[in-house]
């Protein structure tokens, strides 16, 4: 059913789009698509797997492998000249995919090649998908912010309200909505965990404040109560993610957002029901004990020293092999098949010890991920396709457009966020769900950019 209701989603897109029905305007594809990746197919990745080798491609990864053929063809179609602003981070992927197959044939020859070919088809997809969505929404008379609107109810309305009511009543929402859901609720050192539609909170959490980032700018330059509202919420569901990265990630996010718009009376108006709501369940969780925010104070327990011992292993592997790494998935094969049943490890599956501690361990940031497995090269065009997107935006110069200027800044908060981020975790950019959503922004960010520079009739 989940599926034929997201088919139904975006078929219809696809029929709008192609009639030239005025219902396009109203972005049923974007909408259909991120409703889709956030709550009919997060959990579906065991409905089929296919095997290159060892390495598995999930049900998601099909699925969104078959969605981009699709639009692709309409794209096509079109007619309409492709926009080079949106191209900006396209050859960059590209350079990355041919030097992790060469990495791939140098380390392993032929054996090397499924372990590539998995690792490019996952980093990929997502961000080809994301450009051909954006490309096919945009249009010369096109409002950006209709693009960005299109992320807050998803991400800044139905799923932060779901992450505060499990975790503040967990038995009525398991209840509600009869899902097995035990692990998702469960107490970690006493602190409870709002469920998470994404699987993970962290992953869940950084979409989140993407998108009270979206309701921000409209509180801001429209002076919108609802959407003071919506950042309310958000912020405040954000206690309920377990996650030191998350609120890093937050707080990171405001200090250049206001620091670049610089609109302090502005900051107090909106400021004020987020310091309320919280405080309240703060105040909540003290007198009940029913819940801890502890856990955010400690800067010394077994998650920070595992990721700084897996980093220093990293560290080792990349210092042994630094321009070619040592081959897609002969170190790390885990951390690609979080969300699937994986092969047994085999021989090949290398164990370096560093001191007592063994570095087949994920490390726990996606920069060392790279530069171990990959190797510098490759690692490094990856990241350039990271950072340009955001270069662009800081060059972006909105002078005498306060919205203008409270997009940019919305956008370079983010994705300055994201890249801190990605040195806690691996895996964020490998999870094609939260990497569509990233992509997402990337390529909005994109597009409300060159239509301030005039580009491409964007």
């Amino acid at each position: 059913m989940a599926f034929l209701i997201v088919f139904l989603l975006l078929a219809g897109g696809t029929l709008v789009y192609l009639r030239q029905y005025p219902l396009v305007q109203r972005d049923v594809l974007l909408l259909g698509f991120s409703f889709s990746l956030v709550f009919f197919l997060s959990r579906f990745n065991g409905l089929a797997t296919v095997w290159i080798d060892r390495f598995p491609l999930a049900g998601l990864h099909l699925y969104l492998l078959a969605l981009l053929a699709v639009l692709l063809v309409v794209r096509g179609l079109d007619g309409r000249p492709l926009s080079r602003s949106l191209a900006l981070p396209l050859p960059f992927l590209g350079f990355y995919a041919v030097l992790t197959l060469l990495s791939g044939v140098v380390n392993g020859g032929l054996d090397g090649v499924p372990g590539a070919v998995q690792v490019i088809v996952i980093t990929l997809t997502p961000p080809l998908l994301a450009w051909v969505l954006v490309e096919l929404v945009r249009a010369p008379a096109r409002e950006p912010a209709a693009l960005r609107r299109q992320f807050i109810l998803p991400l800044g309305v139905v799923t932060p309200s779901i992450m505060v009511v499990s975790a503040l009543l967990p038995g009525l929402f398991r209840n509600l909505l009869g899902w097995g859901l035990t692990n998702d609720f469960g107490g970690f050192e006493g602190f409870v965990r709002g469920w998470s539609p994404l699987g993970s909170t962290i992953l869940t959490g950084c979409l989140v404040i993407a998108a009270a980032g979206f309701a921000l700018h409209e509180a801001v330059v429209r002076r919108s109560g609802l959407h003071r509202f919506i950042v309310a919420v958000s912020v405040a569901s954000l206690l309920f993610t377990a996650s030191r990265a998350v609120m890093i990630f937050l707080v990171i996010f405001n200090v250049l957002y206001w620091g670049l718009v610089r609109r302090w009376g502005d900051f107090r108006r909106v400021a004020g029901l987020p310091a309320v709501i919280l405080l309240v369940i703060v105040g909540w969780s003290v007198v009940t004990g029913q819940v801890s925010f502890g856990r955010f104070l400690k800067t010394a327990d077994q998650s920070t020293s595992r990721r700084a011992e897996s980093a220093l292993a990293a560290i080792e592997l990349g210092r042994e092999r630094p321009l070619v790494g040592h081959g897609p998935g002969r170190v790390y094969t885990e951390i690609r098949t979080t969300w699937v049943k994986a092969s047994p490890l085999d021989a090949r599956i290398m164990e370096k010890p560093i001191g007592m501690h063994i570095s087949a361990m994920e490390p726990h940031n996606m920069y060392l991920w790279l530069w171990a497995e990959h190797g510098l090269l490759a690692g490094a065009a990856f990241v350039l396709a990271l950072v340009a997107p955001l270069v662009s935006l800081w060059r972006l110069d909105p002078r005498g457009d306060p919205e203008a200027a409270s997009a940019r800044a919305v956008y370079v908060a983010l994705l300055a966020g994201f890249l801190v981020v990605f040195l806690t975790s691996s895996w964020l950019l490998l999870t094609p769900q939260f990497a569509c959503f990233y992509w997402l922004f990337v390529f909005t960010g994109l597009h409300a950019a060159a239509r301030v520079r005039g580009e491409d009739g964007a």
